[in-house]
């Protein structure tokens, strides 16, 4: 049976290529209840109105016959999150993650004598040193200066951020961080079946590179696996108290498939933060993806959209530009190039 006509067809980015990876896809388990109800949900959302006629008390595979004949002409692939793995390799590198001494004990707020773990240098090739001084701005340069950041003189000022580490201001055109669409799977770091896990599928992520860390807040869980982590003792060792009296949290295992704009689903796995909204930085419901195990295991060109308009790539008012995947750290630490 063929999709309605009148389904909505997914916007293809303008500016992004088909890129093929050169390594050959990723094939993992997955059980089978998430896979039938990640496409069920797809496919309520997209279409609509496909149906099939099914005998009275169907089976199983006839069910699955059926639904098959009616969805063979939709090539549209669907993310479907995969059973946590149990690899002994990658279960000690996550738990190595998730014991790091470079994680703040605050969150966010690592003490003044740890400052300088928390801040790398990026590779240079020692021109600074020849470079002389900044040149100064003419009177013309420091009025459009004042306006791009504050706002017009004759109205009142844009207010500074409450968080600069969270919100940077970096024009009056581009107010927000960039995010990203994704599907997380949450499950505990030592996990074993049947404890329960979290699925959260296609959230919107703040693609935070000034955060050390991932975050998410526990108000997006269901209420057993909010108490799971909560209670459950398997949390214990990676769990911790905020100093003086600041916030704490406990550490799980995190395996995210992120969207980037040349049309590649990559999956990326590390561990995350659970706050409470409450204690979570600036009280921000929602998910934040920091450096540890995800943007600093990335390589990609990142394309603000005042620079991809100047550049005449055509871009959406609501977006804030271009994130294209270069290459990847796979799911077992192998280097993956798109």
């Amino acid at each position: 049976m063929e999709p309605a006509s009148d389904t909505p067809s997914r916007p293809t980015p303008p500016t992004a290529p088909t890129t093929t990876p050169t390594t050959p896809p990723m094939t993992q388990e997955h059980y089978v209840y998430v896979a039938l109800g990640t496409a069920s949900s797809c496919i309520r959302k997209d279409y609509p109105t496909l149906r099939v006629s099914l005998p009275h008390l169907p089976s199983y595979l006839k069910i699955l016959e059926e639904c098959g004949k009616a969805v063979d002409s939709i090539t549209r692939p669907i993310i479907v999150p995969p059973v946590p793995s149990t690899c002994p390799k990658r279960r000690e590198r996550l738990r190595a993650l998730a014991k790091s001494a470079r994680l703040a004990d605050d969150v966010g707020q690592p003490s003044s004598r740890e400052n300088e773990q928390f801040s790398l240098p990026i590779q240079t090739h020692g021109l600074l040193e020849s470079a002389g001084v900044p040149k100064p701005l003419t009177q013309k340069e420091r009025a459009q200066l004042k306006q791009n950041l504050l706002g017009d003189i004759t109205n009142t000022p844009q207010p500074p951020p409450a968080n600069p580490h969270f919100f940077i201001v970096a024009n009056r055109e581009e107010l927000a961080l960039p995010s990203v669409q994704c599907t997380i799977s949450l499950s505990a770091v030592d996990h074993e079946d049947p404890m329960p896990q979290q699925y959260l599928p296609k959230v919107m992520a703040l693609w935070d590179t000034g955060a050390q860390v991932n975050f998410i807040t526990d108000d997006l869980f269901s209420p057993e696996f909010r108490e799971f982590v909560k209670q459950h003792e398997v949390h214990e060792p990676y769990r911790f108290v905020g100093r003086a009296g600041g916030a704490g949290g406990t550490r799980v295992q995190l395996s995210c498939l992120v969207e980037f704009s040349n049309e590649i689903v990559v999956q990326l796995d590390t561990v995350a933060t659970v706050l409470s909204r409450d204690a979570a930085p600036n009280g921000r419901s929602g998910v934040i993806l920091g450096q540890q195990g995800m943007i600093d295991s990335v390589r990609y060109e990142s394309i603000p959209r005042a620079m991809a308009v100047m550049e005449g790539i055509e871009i959406a008012e609501d977006q804030w530009g271009i994130f294209d995947l270069k290459c990847y750290r796979g799911v077992d630490g192998d280097l993956r190039r798109c």
